[in-house]
Order: C-alpha cells, then sequence, then structure tokens
C-alpha cells in the first residue's frame, strides 16, 4: 500500500506527456511519410523543450506538496512518502521519452524500440536487486527505478538523434 500511493501519482502525472506523444504520432507519421526529417527534429526539440519545462515546474511542485496531500487526506500511507518523491523524480527524464517512441513506431524501427525497452527492464531488475541488497526498503527500489527511468529517457533520445542525423545527412537513405 505504502508503493501504491506513489504509483498513484506517478500514473496521474504520466498521462499528460501520454496524451501529448499521442496527439503528435500522427504528424510524425505524416512527417516520415513525407521523408521530412529535418521538421521532425525540429518538432521533437519543440515537444520535448515545452515538456522539459511544463514537467520540470509541474515535478517540482508535486514533489512539494505530495507529502502534504498523503498527511492531510491518506495519512495512513506516510511511510509511503519518501518512495512517492523519489517516483516523482523518476517520472521527469520518462516523459521525454514519447516523440522518440513515435519516431520509432512511424519508421517502423520496433525492434531497436523493443531492444531499448529490454535492456531498461533488465537495468531496473539489476539496480533493484544492488539497491534492496544495501537497504531493504522501498524507497531503494524507487531509486532504482528513477535511475532506469533516467538511463532509458538518455538512451531512447541518443538513439533517436542518432537515427535523425543518419536520414537529414543522407536525405534519400531509407530509414530502417
Amino acid at each position: 500500500g505504502n508503493y501504491g500511493v506513489g504509483m498513484l501519482i506517478f500514473n496521474s502525472i504520466m498521462l499528460l506527456p501520454q496524451v501529448i506523444g499521442q496527439v503528435f504520432y500522427p504528424k510524425v507519421v505524416e512527417l516520415v511519410s513525407m521523408q521530412n526529417y529535418k521538421e521532425i527534429y525540429r518538432q521533437y526539440l519543440r515537444v520535448n523543450s515545452f515538456l522539459a519545462i511544463l514537467m520540470a515546474l509541474l515535478i517540482l511542485v508535486l514533489y512539494l506538496v505530495f507529502p502534504l496531500f498523503v498527511n492531510l487526506f491518506i495519512p495512513d500511507y506516510n511511510r509511503g512518502v519518501s518512495a512517492g518523491q523519489v517516483l516523482i523524480l523518476g517520472i521527469y527524464p520518462l516523459t521525454l521519452v514519447n516523440f522518440a517512441a513515435n519516431y520509432f513506431n512511424a519508421t517502423k524501427n520496433h525492434k531497436v524500440y523493443f531492444l531499448i525497452q529490454v535492456i531498461t527492464i533488465f537495468i531496473n531488475i539489476i539496480l533493484c536487486i544492488i539497491f534492496i541488497s544495501i537497504h531493504f526498503d522501498i524507497v531503494s527500489i524507487a531509486w532504482a527505478t528513477s535511475i532506469s527511468y533516467f538511463l532509458y529517457s538518455i538512451i531512447m533520445n541518443y538513439c533517436f538523434l542518432s537515427k535523425i542525423k543518419q536520414v537529414t545527412i543522407q536525405p534519400h537513405h531509407k530509414v530502417s
């Protein structure tokens, strides 16, 4: 139950970037079909810049307000506040992967996208095992998960930027 409080706030916050990602998916598909990779890159920068600022502000407010909310409305779950705050921090990098994911899906790079997710899952499992063996509590799991999200964001965006660089340098190159 204590970890569930953090997951509740996590799932609620993730709705905004997911909706923005879904709204932009048709645009990414359209731009891929037109092979307008420079515009895809421009949209990527625009969307991720907007999300980076918006989500930083939202996460800061939620990080500060979350303990007050739990203390006022569900005080039985106070032990989950620290884990919830760590998960709130871990949301930030996760909100910056949807555009890259849309690009991988639109360009039929499902294998790359899937491989990145599998790698991240293994990283998370390893970090959870290490962190839980050092300090046996739910906050350790939250830290391992948040670090995994950070690494996931780095890998996703690095792969996206590598792919988009390939096709903008070689405009007639077939995306694979």
